[in-house]
């Protein structure tokens, strides 16, 4: 049997060989008319295209073939140093197409060629074309885009037993996808839980939550995300966040009496003390509670009551504050619902009405009192 081999190539250009398309798919390469083949000769190939993408590491080959193809088989080779290692091939058979396979074991650039074989020998081939694998850049948002750092809706705090949370989408429009939080320990980065995102073509990319471990000690950890690579995507891994655990039961001195006063309704309570100033805030983000300085007595309690009556209201509303506002606002007749009915949560549990404090309503009756009562009851008005 003849060892030559007839290419019939889509350009009439080139010489000899098949064309081997890099990057996208590649259409179908038509064949060029050639003079028959006599019996003996090896089979006619008339071109290949690459079926698959620059980020998938498996790559398909579809080549087309002659009808004197029987005793013959094709080949995909790969190049090793100077020699060239077939990977796959298969005994084409009838004329028509035939698809090799070759998986890449890591990402990069190798050499390919198609070739007739025969045994052990290559009979002829086409000239080298390269083939690349390169992951795309993961596609992942933050839940809340103004927080890029894990927790940094915790504004640096969380109690202790308590956990803060931060949420990550990632797109998983090829393949689902896993990943992990992860604590700053003993100079390492170790896996305080697994995270996972399912598969998901279209629509709102999977949504997957990072919780703090809980504590119930006092101490300062870092944290970071990770989301792992996967055939297709690199991996990711979001900036560190700081987050400090802070235990209420061991607070001292001013902090610790604005938690004695408000521990009953809001028993695991972030304080914070301002520097200056007569306001003090709830955080409806981070359920934190800054407090101003200098009150004593019953202008302490009724101020401390007051914050903590914001906390419970924005802990029972979660993410719907714009409802709560138009649901308070309803009742009490006021653009400021959510401050009134904070006064009337606090006498409810033990504020002063006398207390030297710039109370927004001291009138509590009727629907108003029954919605101060319902939240502190855990209930939506």
């Amino acid at each position: 049997m003849s060892a030559r081999l007839l290419v019939a190539l889509a350009s009439a250009a080139a010489a000899v060989g098949l064309m081997v398309f890099a990057g996208q798919p590649a259409a179908a390469a038509g064949p060029v008319t050639i003079p028959a083949a006599p019996a003996y000769e090896a089979p006619v190939l008339y071109g290949s295209s690459l079926n698959s993408y620059r980020w998938e590491p498996s790559k398909k080959f579809t080549v087309w073939h002659g009808p004197e193809s029987s005793g013959y088989r094709i080949a995909l080779q790969k190049k090793s140093g100077t020699s060239w290692k077939t990977v796959a091939s298969k005994a084409p058979g009838e004329q028509g197409e035939t698809t090799l396979g070759y998986k890449m074991a890591k990402e990069g650039t190798v050499q390919v060629r198609i070739a007739a074989t025969e045994g052990s020998r290559t009979l002829s081939a086409s000239p080298a074309q390269k083939v690349i694998w390169k992951r795309d850049r993961s596609a992942i948002q933050h839940r809340y885009s103004n927080y890029t750092k894990p927790f940094a809706e915790a504004e640096g705090k969380v109690a202790a037993g308590d956990q803060a949370r931060h949420g990550v989408y990632v797109w998983t429009g090829r393949s689902a996808r896993t990943g992990s939080l992860q604590m700053r320990k003993d100079g390492k980065w170790v896996t305080v839980q697994k995270l996972s995102w399912k598969k998901k073509s279209s629509g709102t990319p999977p949504l997957a939550i990072a919780k703090t471990p809980k504590t119930k000690s006092t101490v300062t950890r870092k944290y970071r995300i990770v989301v792992n690579a996967s055939a297709y995507e690199k991996g990711w891994t979001s900036k560190t966040g700081t987050v400090r655990h802070e235990n209420p039961r061991s607070y001292t001195g001013y902090r610790k009496l604005s938690y004695d006063y408000m521990k009953k309704y809001c028993p695991n309570q972030i304080i914070t003390v301002k520097k200056g100033g007569s306001a003090s805030t709830a955080h409806s983000g981070s359920f934190r509670i800054e407090m101003a300085p200098g009150y004593q007595g019953s202008q302490h309690k009724a101020i401390a009551l007051h914050e903590c009556a914001h906390i419970i209201t924005f802990r029972l509303y979660g993410h719907g504050l714009d409802a709560m506002d138009r649901r308070l606002n309803k009742i009490f007749k006021s653009s400021n619902g959510v401050e009134m009915v904070a006064d009337c949560m606090a006498y409810r549990m033990g504020a002063d009405r006398n207390a030297a404090v710039n109370w927004y309503t001291q009138d509590c009756k009727g629907p108003r009192g029954t919605a101060a009562k319902n939240i502190l009851a855990g209930k939506k008005p």
